[in-house]
């Protein structure tokens, strides 16, 4: 399987994951159980949200990627 240190990888592994490998870990809670592991309470209540909402599919990776991407913008902005 992937594994992830970063956020960044973490988004970079979403391109290469399959569908029903990325639908099972997300309806599972996996990822934001991941993300609160990191301590961003803030992006697995995002994730959770997503999760809740039934997406599946291209629309379930649309939505955590764009959930991902803009946490990581939120963070560097932070950094500055």
């Amino acid at each position: 399987g992937l594994t992830a240190i970063s956020l960044e990888e973490f988004q970079k592994n979403l391109k290469n994951l399959e569908m029903a490998s990325l639908e099972f870990h997300l309806m599972r809670g996996d990822f934001e159980s991941w993300f609160r592991g990191l301590g961003d309470e803030f992006l697995a209540e995002r994730v959770s949200k997503i999760r809740k909402g039934g997406l599946k599919g291209a629309e379930a990776l649309r939505a955590l990627s764009e959930a991902i991407e803009a946490r990581i913008r939120e963070l560097k902005e932070d950094l500055q």
